[in-house]
């Protein structure tokens, strides 16, 4: 997820905006706060499993199924699939 900051200064860098970027003027900080982060990490997966877990991604249907095999198949980020972007 692209942050309010990178947002706004892409958006200006395509000329889509020409307003001063309010989020690098903190702003933003201010009025939300200190943002606290509750990342909680997956173990990973045992490679051995990896053929089995390939398998059942594959018989399930939808977007969100077809991305991850192709972040697992190619070891792209999930930044570069939503992004459209190449590595």
């Amino acid at each position: 997820m692209l942050s309010a900051a990178v947002t706004i200064s892409l958006s200006q860098a395509r000329e889509l905006a020409a307003d001063a970027n309010p989020a690098r003027l903190g702003m933003i900080t201010t009025a939300l706060g200190k943002q606290v982060s509750n990342v909680k990490h997956m173990a990973a997966l045992p490679y051995e499993e990896i053929g089995a877990f390939i398998t059942d991604i594959r018989v399930r249907d939808g977007m969100a199924a077809r991305a991850l095999e192709l972040t697992i198949l190619t070891a792209a980020s999930g930044r570069n699939l939503t992004l459209g972007t190449h590595v």
